[in-house]
């Protein structure tokens, strides 16, 4: 089978908002190969002059990069073994490639030789902090930006993580990066809520975007094969079911309403963009309020929302500093807060 590495699409969006949900579903249809999160296109450094990149890309392998937006993990190129594919033959192929998109022909071709597809999915969500220059890359590419309720986003995260700040600052900087992209062709904007509930009518209405025909395999849970042997760093304990045992469930809607904390709530609601962020990403909405109404969750925070305890506003400190560090010891560059706490609503 040939392969049409100009044709990828890229699933973006928050952590927990159904991401790997959606790419084991398109991983089931016959046009389509979706591996675990690459975490390569979300670097700022990938876009520099590529003799740049060459020169330091078997380092940044080494010690990984850790991305200008919210997601503090150093990750790059993660899930090799997922993608058939190590170290030293990355190195290589970045040393015999031309151009950058000569690069990821080369790695996403082998991947779909080695898969029998002809398509490639990159579902990594922080890919919206750089959609710009992933369009230019591929041209033809198609955006699936899935949204899902904050409230409930934060629950998941917080299973995985406990630290309210961080959850809720990754669910409002990487919604609002893909959210400037609304209106574009390339772009389709999906709800989880919609995914769970509906779910053959929202994979129509992205096969019908992505160019392909829907096939009913996409909603039948795969009992072997690909994601069974790669999943182990994609699926997480904290979520309501596994996109990969049993049929898609919407048991997990509204979990908000029983397990977000008065504390953490009053966080939510808070939580805005800083002067920076809002710069970074152009955007019009200051903070996760001016979100939610935007995605039609909620119109306005609830009545009688008590003040976000003084221990969070600490840990929102600690988070920072912890962050430059680590930011520094990848880039050797300042990295500044793209999202702050309000003392008010």
């Amino acid at each position: 089978m040939g392969t049409q590495v100009d044709r990828p699409v890229f699933i973006v969006g928050s952590a927990s908002s159904g991401t790997t949900l959606l790419g084991v579903m398109l991983d089931r249809h016959p046009q389509f190969a979706c591996g675990p999160e690459l975490y390569a296109f979300d670097k700022r450094q990938i876009y520099q002059p590529f003799p740049l990149v060459q020169h330091d890309f078997a380092r940044w392998l080494r010690r990984g990069l850790v991305s200008d937006g919210q997601i503090d993990t150093p990750d790059f190129f993660h899930s090799r073994p997922a993608y058939f594919c190590d170290a030293e033959r990355l190195i290589r192929l970045m040393h015999e490639a031309e151009s950058l998109r000569a690069f990821f022909d080369a790695f996403f071709d082998n991947y779909l030789r080695q898969r029998g597809k002809p398509r490639w999915v990159e579902k990594t969500g922080s890919n919206a902090y750089y959609l710009d220059n992933i369009l230019k890359l591929y041209p033809l590419a198609r955006v699936v930006h899935l949204v899902r309720d904050g409230r409930d986003v934060v629950c998941s995260l917080l299973r995985r993580d406990p630290r309210p700040y961080h959850a809720v600052s990754h669910w409002l900087y990487n919604v609002s990066a893909a959210l400037g992209w609304r209106g574009h062709p390339a772009y389709l904007e999906v709800r989880y809520e919609t995914l769970v509930s509906q779910p053959e009518a929202a994979l129509r209405a992205i096969c019908a975007h992505v160019g392909v025909d829907f096939e009913p395999q996409m909603l039948e849970p795969a009992e072997n094969g690909y994601w069974r042997q790669c999943a182990a760093d994609s699926v997480h304990a904290s979520w309501g079911n596994s996109p990969l045992d049993g049929p898609v469930s919407a048991r997990s809607v509204g979990r908000y309403r029983r397990e977000l904390t008065p504390a953490a709530e009053a966080l939510f609601w808070r939580m805005r963009l800083s002067p920076w962020g809002r710069r970074r990403l152009r955007a019009s909405h200051a903070g996760v309020a001016d979100l939610m109404k935007l995605l039609g969750y909620a119109e306005g925070p609830p009545v009688g929302l008590r003040q976000v305890p003084l221990g969070l506003y600490g840990q929102g400190l600690r988070q920072f500093w912890k962050r430059g560090r680590a930011y520094w010891r990848c880039n050797r560059r300042l990295w500044l807060p793209l999202t702050q706490v309000a003392w008010s609503r």
